[in-house]
């Protein structure tokens, strides 16, 4: 142990200098070799498999857009129905004075004048939404009805 610490010492600073540095030099190689290298394969490989997903997503998009109708064609019966909702029912003619969801529809209370109710019986009937049961109490000029409503068959 002692000869080689004397071999050490023996070496001028320059020396002593070099020879550090190639050991730092090889211990941070090393260093890379073991921790680096293999994380940088690790997202090498990451890189590769976006790649082929965005591939095959590509492909699945096209064969999407083909699956599209053209300009020209008509549309299914089911897109001539609008969507029912309740805060579609009030406007300047009508009011909704209470609605109150229920397990298979809802019920609904309207004010509305006695010319805007065909109105709401027709609004109704586009949207794909049967009136089992109503009741109307008619005051003066305006009208209070009560509908049980319920979503139409889509068959």
């Amino acid at each position: 142990m002692g000869c080689n610490l004397d071999r050490w010492l023996a070496l001028s600073v320059t020396a002593r200098l070099l020879c550090w540095l190639a050991a730092t030099l090889c211990g941070l190689a090393l260093l890379w070799w073991l921790l680096i290298s293999p994380q940088q394969k690790q997202l090498a490989q990451l890189a590769r498999e976006r790649t082929a997903r965005e591939a095959s997503r590509q492909v699945l998009w096209r064969t999407l857009r083909a699956l599209e109708p053209p300009a020209g064609a008509p549309l299914p019966a089911f897109a001539h129905t609008c969507l029912f909702s309740p805060l579609s029912l009030p406007s300047q003619e009508q009011q909704l004075v209470r609605w109150q969801p229920e397990r298979d529809g809802a019920e609904a209370e309207l004010e509305t004048g006695w010319e805007a109710a065909v109105n709401v019986f027709q609004r109704l009937a586009q949207c794909d939404m049967h009136i089992p049961a109503f009741s109307l109490a008619g005051t003066g000029n305006t009208l209070r009805f009560i509908m049980q409503l319920e979503q139409g068959d889509s068959d």
